[in-house]
């Protein structure tokens, strides 16, 4: 969902070139880079600080260099960086070049490879590299498509040059076109059209303009005058991103209340209202989120159900379970709960024997499982309960707090050896995994790196084992706790666990990813990448006097919420973004 990015904590660097010693002059150039100044710092717009705006014009490279590391450097919300001017390209690579004054298509190392602007935005965590969570690209020179990819597209492990985490790129043209400044317009032809959205705003789009929306409007714009089609290219929910009110937007009028609805009792309408959250969150999720059957009604307290049930399935949500349980046999005298916490993937194989044991209907047991299991019996319906995070820890002797989704991942890759690389100590780096079997580890492998895991090559986390030929260490430890005694005791030593048992350490340092911390509210809106949804397993929908949905219901209390955030979880019946409640593996 599109949310306006904190003007306070965002940051932006508009970067004009117009005129030139060897190629043709732009003199619209220089007026856009002044309009859209005005436009980020309008405060009924977004409102950017006076000083959070840089605005260059005729710069030279040290100029543009040192702007940009200062707003990398100084955002954590959004960076914005925007150049308009002449593009070149390498003829020889099919790299995108960016012209400034002394440039000439024979003498490029006059003018700025895009490529090594781009390596700012990405090198989280390096000196001088961004902290921001979120950033925002756009490009208007001829040639400016080859920034989301093209001969070069290739050049690192990150792939495309617009696959920055969290980034969208938008571009005047594709890689093959010249972009347009007709002479004696006050603007040129795609910045023109993206001054005009954002000033007068954009009939029938939301109330936030998002890079998405900004984008579908100039297509169809600029297309309409025969102008080139721009390009965008972004990650994850980088097209969210808002950085504009739309002027244009008119909120539609409260439907009048219908006698119908009044008429029907308190109860009834409170059925009604469970059977379209059901129908929201299923298709708003879509087929990889599980039915919600519950009724979370804020205030609805939970019917009571008496007799006997088993909460089985994952260790780590077991003391959640526990006091929940508990919570529930003093709220609903007659109900006797048992928690067995012996697994996910054990738990699942007993609800699905149980399940074909009674037949029909739903046995009185309960399966909670770390993610999402894949599994062919339809009749075993996932519920999603909580949301759990998860963070990286280094060794405080590392020099670096601060690690890329890519980082990351070269760093389990073998590629990154030592800290030095990232602009830390001179310190080799250690890997400190969890035990094959641990589901916090195929959390990890499956929502940071990808893939599988290498073999393990060291016993004491700090020696490779003889005959070993490896250039980094890699061990495992059994439990969260023992991998973060390692991490700490270990020079160099990085691993990863539950926030809330890193965050009790005072030894380690907890690492921000891309910028961000390890927050729930990172989670709800997408930017942060690490973490895992529990889901509550039964076979069939429960009957409505079932103890299981009972339940069910009862962990979406308030007594529950607060147990679940005394162990670090937030329940999925208090977020207000479904993003830390689905699945996307």
């Amino acid at each position: 969902m599109p949310q306006l990015s904190d003007p306070r904590a965002s940051r932006a660097v508009l970067i004009g070139s117009y005129a030139y010693r060897s190629l043709d002059d732009l003199p619209a150039v220089e007026n856009n880079i002044k309009r859209l100044g005005e436009l980020l710092r309008e405060s009924t717009l977004w409102g950017l600080p006076q000083d959070h705006c840089t605005e260059l014009l005729q710069p030279t490279r040290d100029a543009i260099f040192d702007a940009v590391h200062d707003a990398a450097a100084a955002a954590t919300d959004t960076l914005v960086l925007y150049f308009a001017g002449h593009g070149l390209v390498d003829p020889y690579t099919g790299e995108l070049y960016l012209a400034l004054r002394d440039s000439h298509k024979a003498r490029l190392d006059k003018a700025l490879r895009y490529e090594d602007v781009r390596r700012v935005l990405l090198s989280v965590g390096a000196a001088g590299g961004t902290r921001a969570r979120r950033k925002v690209v756009i490009l208007d020179c001829c040639w400016s498509g080859l920034a989301l990819g093209g001969a070069m597209a290739a050049v690192d492990d990150v792939g495309t040059r617009a696959d920055i985490e969290g980034t969208f790129v938008l571009t005047a043209t594709a890689g093959t076109r010249q972009a347009l400044a007709p002479p004696g317009d006050h603007y040129t032809a795609f910045t023109g059209e993206l001054i005009d959205a954002v000033t007068h705003g954009i009939a029938g789009a939301p109330e936030l303009l998002s890079m998405s929306a900004l984008y579908d409007h100039l297509v169809a714009s600029l297309a309409a005058k025969s102008l080139p089609r721009p390009q965008q290219g972004n990650r994850n929910t980088a097209n969210h991103i808002s950085l504009f009110r739309n002027r244009a937007f008119r909120p539609s009028e409260p439907p009048p209340p219908s006698p119908d609805t009044d008429a029907i009792p308190s109860p009834a309408r409170r059925t009604v209202r469970t059977v379209l959250l059901s129908l929201l969150v299923t298709a708003v999720a879509g087929a990889t989120t599980a039915p919600l059957w519950l009724d979370v009604v804020a205030g609805d307290e939970p019917a009571c159900a008496t007799g006997r049930l088993t909460l089985a399935g994952s260790t780590t949500f077991g003391p959640v379970l526990q006091k929940a349980a508990a919570a529930y046999e003093e709220t609903c005298p007659g109900a006797e709960l048992t928690v067995d916490v012996e697994g996910s993937d054990a738990a699942l194989r007993e609800l699905e024997a149980a399940g074909r044991e009674k037949g029909s209907g739903s046995p009185e047991l309960l399966a909670f499982s770390d993610g999402l299991k894949s599994s062919d019996n339809p009749r075993l319906l996932p519920h999603p309960v909580a949301s759990s995070l998860f963070t990286f820890v280094i060794h405080k002797n590392a020099g670096v707090q601060d690690l890329s989704l890519a980082e990351i991942q070269r760093l389990y890759d073998g590629v990154i050896t030592n800290w030095r690389q990232l602009g830390g100590n001179d310190q080799p780096v250690r890997l400190v995994d969890r035990a094959a079997a641990s589901n916090t580890r195929k959390i990890f492998e499956r929502q940071i790196l990808r893939r599988s895991q290498f073999a393990i090559n060291s016993e004491d986390c700090l020696t490779l084992t003889r005959g070993t030929s490896s250039d980094v260490v890699r061990c495992e430890r059994s439990t969260t706790h023992e991998a973060l005694r390692t991490v700490a005791r270990v020079p160099g030593a990085v691993g990863y666990g539950d926030i809330g048992a890193a965050s009790d350490r005072d030894d380690l340092y907890l690492v921000r990813i891309d910028g961000q911390r390890a927050t729930m509210e990172a989670t709800n809106y997408g930017a942060y990448p690490f973490w895992e949804t529990e889901y509550a397993y039964t076979y069939n929908k429960p009957p409505t006097d079932a103890v299981a949905l009972s339940f069910l219901r009862f962990l979406s209390s308030e007594a529950s919420k607060n147990i679940m955030n005394s162990y670090d979880y937030r329940s999925c019946a208090e977020l207000q973004n479904p993003v830390p409640c689905r699945d996307y593996s």
